[in-house]
């Protein structure tokens, strides 16, 4: 891999270290990536290798990146750029109900405007308001008071290991704050 970018190359065994890249001339180096490569396998017989990027599986055989192995073609091939499309569609999480967020600081991105002890009205999984304490909050709403704490938009971890860390009783609540 050389960002995210995925090589292959033949591994002799010298007993010693190998500094591989893709501009190696020791042993022969092949993209078999065009953009990016993840979730890298090998099929069970080792002949082919499989990757997905974004909604796409693709497929290499290992005998069309390079010119010596037996069965390879003359000269190698381009690199697909279209993979299989993996039509996945599951139902997302849609939080109900209404929460404000009371004393924080929140940062807007509106030029450099920071509202101190702000306050943020979020009903369902749409932002209602925003301004600073005067903000009605609607009656049966849970108001979570964190001052102390920063709000700012942009920072967004999409990628979490949550089960990894022993939250595994999802409840409404859980996801809603950790989500």
């Amino acid at each position: 891999m050389n960002l995210h970018k995925a090589y292959l190359a033949p591994l002799p065994l010298t007993g010693q270290t190998l500094d591989i890249d893709p501009n190696s001339k020791s042993v022969p180096v092949a993209p078999i990536t065009r953009d990016e490569g993840i979730n890298l396998h090998w099929s069970a017989d080792s002949k082919k290798i499989h990757w997905t990027l974004g909604d796409e599986y693709f497929t290499n055989d290992i005998n069309e990146r390079f010119t010596f192995l037996e069965g390879s073609p003359d000269s190698i091939p381009p690199v697909d750029t279209v993979g299989v499309k993996v039509a996945l569609e599951a139902d997302t999480y849609r939080p109900d109900g209404v929460i404000a967020f009371t004393g924080a600081t929140i940062i807007t991105m509106e030029d450099d405007q920071v509202i101190e002890n702000g306050t943020i009205v979020i009903n369902g999984n749409k932002i209602e308001a925003i301004g600073d304490a005067s903000v009605a909050i609607p009656a049966g709403a849970k108001v979570y008071d964190v001052q102390g704490k920063t709000i700012m938009p942009g920072f967004v971890d999409v990628h979490a290991h949550v089960s990894a860390f022993g939250y595994r009783n999802y409840t409404s609540e859980t996801l809603a704050f950790i989500c």
